[in-house]
Order: structure tokens, then sequence, then C-alpha cells
């Protein structure tokens, strides 16, 4: 993470770069800001997890149809 002094003229002069630490163990996204810089000059960033839970996705396609039959099965069973 980079922290950059500009001047204003004609147009904008980076006047001086400093380093502020190594953001590499946060999260990245070229599309989307993933942090936040407070009137402060706090800051709150995501932190990437290098070993994150296992997250499975089931998908149950015609669901309803599968809780019908069940439950005709169960009145069928009374």
């Amino acid at each position: 993470m980079m922290a950059a002094r500009v001047s204003r003229g004609v147009g904008l002069a980076v006047t001086l770069r400093e380093r502020l630490f190594d953001a590499s163990p946060y999260l990245a996204n070229q599309y989307l800001t993933m942090y936040d810089v407070g009137p402060d000059g706090r800051f709150l960033m995501m932190k990437l997890d290098r070993e994150p839970e296992r997250t499975d996705v089931v998908i149950i396609r015609n669901w309803m149809h599968l809780v019908r039959q069940r439950l005709a099965q169960e009145g069928a069973g009374r």
C-alpha cells in the first residue's frame, strides 16, 4: 500500500511516494475497492484467509416437486 503526495499545477504531479506496508495478505480486486479510509486517516481492509473453510454449494433442482413427492409418500404411509 502506497501513499503519494500530489502537487497541482497545469497537471497533477506526484512529488513524493511512500510505502506504507505490504498489502499482499489483504484482498485485492481490480474492479472493487477492498478498503476504505476514514477522515482521521485510519483505514479498514479485508484480509485474505489463506486456508478458508470448505464451503460446498448444494443445488437441488425441482425441489418443490421433491417436497410434494415426499409429502404424498408420508400421506400414503399413514
